[in-house]
């Protein structure tokens, strides 16, 4: 028997590489059928020592397997060092390291990876190293986008470089007449937004913190006629929208219950632009309402778009606010790392076993997973309202009920809130670590403050300029040089806005940076501030960091 299975071996009538050994008609059979074997892109690889990177594996037969057949077990030669999650969005596992541990630089962890059924397994060998660079890396130095576009580059090394001073910090183009630029951290990348001119030579520079490493990129750009009416283009037609002025999402009206909602025609053409990754403005064409929705509460009113420039023909009917697929908003999937206070890291494992119907603690985490999801999807801010109004607390909870975690993978049950969306499962992956940022309190002395003039202040509540101009002179002129160490201009540039209560100006810090503390206040109040004195942080400064408003001005 050993000889025929060593004669069929050399033919390629046995498939042994990892693979269970399976007796096939032909080399990939085994591969070709839906109830047949998963096929992974490589069984051995190096990963990154930090709770920061991922290592995706893609199985390369994704689209001819049924579910049954997916990979969904994993054994490891050594637990909680390594963890495996399914991405069905990626078609691909996910790898994530547990905790950074330089005792574990060089260690090989043997993964053993099942199908529900235990028909099929592949064995994956992943060695822990540290693969730190000092030098950001684009994807592309030479890429070529069409006329109206948004285009990303992506930073290729962005999760092994050591700290956020080494991220890219400023992107310009040679001239300023055929794309705009800018860096988005949270996505680990650079978009690029065209608008309706061509060209051959243009040169996108992006430099880091203090100029140590500069990257030229060299841009094409080919025009194309936007064709609106076009039945090829498939355009997505159900969005979310609501108030929005100088690209500033204002949360300040609950979806579906506010009786005059009100819908922005810049709110329409940005969501429009995200969802079919077009860049098309308020010069290029018209907005007009065909159909107002139910008593103007911003469900299911119709709008037609229609051209008025030369680049775009045409036009399109898009329905906001009603059923609306959550996939197409929440695209961005790897939210990173999730920092948890260390009361709730300690009882990690507990916590993600325990039943959230009765039990608060997962819902905690559920609140704080979102907030990084929401700073990866900015579409988000127009739902913040809703999930904790009466109808959307609600919905929020049966949506935590019958999601489930793990310590790096999220399968989100997202529920319809009245009609918004249609009910869809989304995945996300991330790392659970100890919340060990820096406060703006650590870095400001609260005596102190910086002089600003109110016009510059009101205009930096929405454009972007303005509001970087401030953010500027707060960080160099009132956060310490331990604070500017920790968290770079870039970082604090992404995650600081200047709000108004009444007639004063205070500063606030949002939610997702990996280095930078801060929470959403109405997602810290119902579902992180734990009504358990235990799961309080014992470091006060996090609690006082919420509800310390920041008046600087």
């Amino acid at each position: 028997m050993k000889k025929l299975l060593g004669l069929l071996a050399a033919t390629g009538l046995v498939a042994t590489s990892g693979i269970t050994a399976v007796v096939s008609c032909g080399t990939n059979d085994i591969y070709s059928k839906p109830d047949g074997a998963f096929k992974l892109s490589t069984n051995k690889f190096d990963i990154h020592n930090s709770t920061s990177y991922s290592k995706g594996v893609a199985i390369e037969n994704y689209s001819i397997l049924n579910d049954e057949a997916l990979p969904s077990l994993f054994e490891y030669s050594e637990p909680n060092i390594i963890e495996v999650s399914l991405n069905k969005a990626q078609k691909s596992l996910i790898f994530r390291v547990l905790e950074a541990n330089e005792e574990l630089i060089d260690k090989t962890i043997t993964i053993t990876i099942k199908q529900a059924q235990n028909k099929h397994s592949q064995t994956v060998e992943a060695t822990i190293k540290n693969l730190t660079e000092t030098e950001f890396a684009l994807e592309s130095n030479d890429v070529e986008f069409n006329s109206n576009t948004i285009n990303v580059i992506k930073i290729s090394n962005f999760d092994i470089l050591p700290d956020n001073t080494y991220y890219p910090s400023t992107v310009s183009f040679d001239t300023p007449d055929f794309a705009s630029a800018e860096i988005d951290l949270p996505n680990k990348e650079i978009i690029v937004r065209t608008n309706g001119k061509a060209t051959n030579n243009l040169t996108l520079t992006v430099s880091d913190e203090n100029n140590n490493v500069t990257r030229n990129v060299k841009v094409k750009i080919i025009k194309q006629i936007i064709d609106l009416g076009s039945d090829d283009a498939d355009y997505e037609t159900r969005i979310l929208a609501g108030n929005m002025k100088d690209g500033v999402i204002i949360p300040d009206q609950v979806l579906g219950q506010d009786d005059s909602y009100v819908i922005t025609k810049e709110s329409i053409i940005t969501s429009f632009n995200i969802a079919n990754n077009l860049n098309l403005t308020l010069e290029d064409i018209d907005i007009n309402v065909v159909d107002t929705d139910f008593e103007g509460k911003g469900m299911g009113s119709v709008w037609e778009i229609s051209s008025k420039s030369s680049s775009v023909t045409g036009s399109i009917e898009v329905i906001t606010n009603r059923e609306i697929a959550p996939s197409s908003i929440m695209n961005k999937w790897d939210v990173g790392e999730v920092r948890i206070f260390e009361e709730y890291y300690d009882d990690l494992e507990e916590i993600l076993e325990a039943n959230p119907e009765s039990d608060t603690r997962p819902l905690a985490l559920i609140a704080q997973l979102l907030e990084n999801v929401g700073s990866r999807n900015k579409s988000m801010e127009y739902l913040k309202p809703i999930f904790f109004a009466p109808l959307g607390l609600a919905e929020s909870l049966r949506m935590s009920f019958e999601s489930r975690m793990s310590k790096t993978s999220f399968k989100l049950a997202f529920q319809e809130f009245g009609g918004i969306f249609v009910k869809e499962d989304l995945e996300f992956t991330f790392t659970f670590v100890k919340e060990d940022r820096i406060t703006f309190l650590d870095g400001w002395d609260s005596k102190s403050k910086v002089e600003v003039d109110r016009d510059l202040l009101d205009g930096g509540m929405f454009d972007v300029e303005k509001r970087e101009v401030i953010q500027q002179k707060v960080y160099d002129e009132l956060m310490s040089e331990d604070f500017r160490q920790k968290v770079g201009f870039a970082t604090f540039k992404e995650f600081t806005r200047i709000k108004k209560a009444r007639q004063d100006y205070y500063f606030d810090i949002l939610p997702g940076s990996s280095s930078l503390y801060g929470h959403d206040a109405l997602a810290y109040g119902f579902f992180i501030a734990s009504q358990d004195k235990k799961y309080e942080p014992k470091d006060k400064k996090y609690i006082d960091a919420i509800n310390i408003r920041f008046d600087i001005f």
